[in-house]
């Protein structure tokens, strides 16, 4: 019977041939050098999948942690809802509002503080953003 040879024994003299070349020989020395740094990475890996298994499991760390970022959070979700309800009346206001909007009308309101007040926040948000805009291509 002629020698047959067997996937195993094409992979281990693969290996062999691998293992021969230089390249490997000195990739193989970098690896030890290296391992005793990769054992206490891996340790200290270890332990932080140990925490964060633990973390993860336990009820009262999760629910803390919910209500820490409700808490958080709270106040930016009030504000947001103030904001709409804002936004809400003054569209019920326009809604019902059907008087009609002429030059007078528009110089009567450009006399209002608050339009004032407002215009000027408008203005002054319009020039930062044109600022902002012509720096933006410089930066690229």
């Amino acid at each position: 019977m002629a020698n047959v040879a067997t996937p195993a024994r094409n992979a281990q003299v693969d290996l062999e041939d691998l293992l021969l070349q230089p390249e490997t020989q000195e990739a193989l020395t970098t690896v030890l050098e290296q391992l005793p740094k990769l054992a206490k990475m891996l340790t200290v890996l270890g332990k932080l999948c140990d925490v964060a298994e633990a973390a993860l499991t336990d009820g009262e760390m999760l629910q803390a942690a919910t209500d820490l970022l409700k808490e958080k959070t709270q106040p930016i979700q009030d504000k947001v809802k103030e904001g709409m309800a804002v936004i809400q009346e003054a569209r019920a206001r326009a809604a019902q509002d059907h008087t009609k909007v002429g030059l007078f009308t528009l110089l009567r309101l450009l006399k209002d503080p608050t339009v004032q007040k407002n215009l000027r926040f408008l203005h002054a948000l319009l020039s930062v953003l044109a600022e902002r805009s012509e720096q933006a291509p410089a930066q690229r």
